[in-house]
């Protein structure tokens, strides 16, 4: 009998433990972190395949414009301007869309890792490009774009993910950052002379693209500093009476609405199969050049992807050469 009394007990005491380690295992993932690296990765790929959409609806109408003789004007303000055009407005509302999935995912993720996933917008434009506007892909613009993801997915998956949320006096040190003021001046300085040779008359689509890069990288900044204020401020550490966010609201503004204005002109002279992996390449190097000299971030991976990327514009040169 005190045997059967000792079986008991010991079986009692390994059900309790069973039990135990059932229940911990099963409410484990009820309590798992919030990953935000993770959710704005997610928000950049939603956001890149909007921007996608909509850059194809914009390209259609202004290849519904040309179809129907419609001489475009010299200026955005025009009566015969594609501002009028109720299908380039639709692509419009979808970049704006988008983007704003992007500028949510800036206050998630590292700067140099949203912007590259733009290698989403690349794959569904290839599909898009073909389907929406009849144009063809080339073996090179595979082999091409192929260099330019492998990069995307290198930087995504091997590079630092600090948490790099700064506030209002954390920005403004930054911003007097010595490497920071040479990477300004050198853009401000690479503008100046594009602006001047397409003032000549020069049509090249690498023109057009390389405004759009250097506005970008100036937008990404501001978007990530002011998706950052607004992060913090919303935890309850209130930057609204900073000026420092105000101003780079403006940049923010303003750089958006000059790389549309750029990026249309691309669309139209351009096919987009050409034009959209030219722009994704040039506006990644530049936001994350830009990213890197601004937030003082160095990897290797960055290193990969710049390189990958440059490798892409060499063979996107020589097919527009050829």
């Amino acid at each position: 009998m005190a045997t059967s009394n000792e079986e008991l007990v010991l079986l009692n005491s390994t059900t309790s433990s069973a039990v135990l380690n059932f229940t911990a295992t099963t409410t484990t993932p009820h309590t798992a972190a919030f990953n935000t690296y993770e959710f704005g990765t997610a928000l950049a790929v939603v956001g890149n395949i909007l921007i996608a959409i909509s850059l194809n609806v914009q390209k259609f109408a202004h290849r519904k414009r040309q179809a129907e003789g419609i001489v475009e004007d010299s200026t955005l303000c025009g009566s015969n301007s594609y501002l009028r055009s109720p299908v380039w407005w639709t692509g419009i509302i979808l970049m704006a869309i988008g983007e704003i999935g992007n500028f949510v995912a800036y206050g998630f993720a590292p700067a140099s890792v949203v912007a590259p996933l733009g290698c989403v917008a690349v794959l569904a434009n290839g599909g898009l490009a073909v389907i929406f506007n009849e144009e063809s892909l080339r073996m090179r613009d595979v082999v091409g774009a192929s260099f330019a993801i492998v990069g995307s997915f290198l930087i995504v998956t091997f590079s630092s993910k600090p948490k790099m949320i700064l506030n209002a006096q954390e920005l403004t040190s930054h911003l007097g950052g010595w490497q920071f003021i040479i990477y300004v001046f050198v853009e401000v300085v690479m503008f100046g002379i594009v602006m001047f040779v397409k003032s000549h008359d020069v049509h090249n689509v690498m023109l057009h693209l390389t405004l759009v890069a250097i506005l970008g990288s100036f937008t990404v900044i501001s978007a990530k500093a002011v998706s950052g204020l607004l992060a913090l401020t919303i935890e309850g550490k209130s930057q609204l009476d900073e000026p420092i966010l105000y101003i780079m609201v403006v940049i923010m503004i303003v750089t958006t609405i000059f790389q549309v204005k750029y990026l249309n002109e691309a669309m139209r002279l351009y096919d987009i199969a050409t034009v959209v992996p030219i722009n994704f390449v040039l506006f990644t190097i530049s936001a994350i050049l830009a990213g890197t000299l601004f937030y003082q971030i160095y990897d290797t991976a960055l290193i990969v992807k710049i390189i990958t990327d440059i490798f892409y514009c060499f063979l996107r040169l020589f097919k527009c050469v050829m």
